[in-house]
């Protein structure tokens, strides 16, 4: 469009230093300015073209980023299944074990420890 604008430009310039006739003048005046329109509209057509597809380069980074975060969501899932299967047999272990081969708890384990881990289950939980 730049080139066609020019061109008529140029026209024009040289029916304005001849002094040609006003008919033509007029005439390409009139296409000079449709052409000049032309132009405004496929400016705002290309930004608008722009803006889409930045705003589609968006909705693809959001769409991966959710489907990342189903599949971080699947692990933790997952790691949390296993956590428990793994207490559970900890649990198991530590019931099978003869009362006999455990030193006494009483003996062993300071009661800052207890009031320690009184707190650390109690933030756990969120004092319940």
């Amino acid at each position: 469009m730049n080139i066609l604008r020019s061109s008529l430009e140029s026209r024009r310039n040289l029916i304005i230093s001849n002094k040609g006739s006003t008919e033509d003048y007029e005439e390409l005046a009139r296409v000079l300015d449709l052409v000049k329109k032309g132009e405004l509209v496929l400016d705002a057509i290309s930004d608008r073209k722009e803006s889409a597809q930045y705003l589609d380069e968006f909705i693809t980074i959001i769409n991966n980023a959710a489907l990342y975060m189903g599949e971080v969501r699947d692990d933790i899932d997952n790691t949390i299944v296993v956590a428990g299967a793994w207490l559970s047999q900890l649990h198991d272990a530590i019931f099978k074990v003869p009362t006999g081969v455990l030193p006494d708890s009483r003996d062993g384990i300071e009661p800052s420890l207890f009031a320690e881990l009184y707190t650390i289950l109690a933030a756990d939980t969120g004092g319940r």
